[in-house]
């Protein structure tokens, strides 16, 4: 098993776009409130989340947030709304 495939079973990993100000200011607003450091991030640019994707099967756009966690794939509003599960709402 490779560290990608590792990753995406045992950790949720949320794949965003890198070059976006609102999803880097998003990823900054996950990280001050997430209670689960275990979280990972990668953005759509780098090579990492490039063979995540391609090993997975993925096919979307790098308009749409990806949220991976127990090895099911969210995204969109659907990925944002797990990812919340993850907040520290207090």
């Amino acid at each position: 098993m490779n560290d990608l495939e590792l990753i995406s079973k045992s950790q949720p990993i949320i794949i965003y776009d890198g070059i976006c100000r609102f999803c880097n200011k998003s990823v900054q607003f996950i990280l001050d409130n997430n209670p689960n450091p275990a979280i990972r991030f990668v953005s759509f640019q780098s090579q990492k989340a490039q063979k995540l994707i391609v090993q997975r099967g993925i096919t979307t756009d790098m308009s749409s947030i990806l949220f991976i966690e127990n090895g099911k794939i969210y995204n969109k509003s659907t990925a944002v709304l797990r990812i919340l599960n993850h907040i520290d709402s207090s």
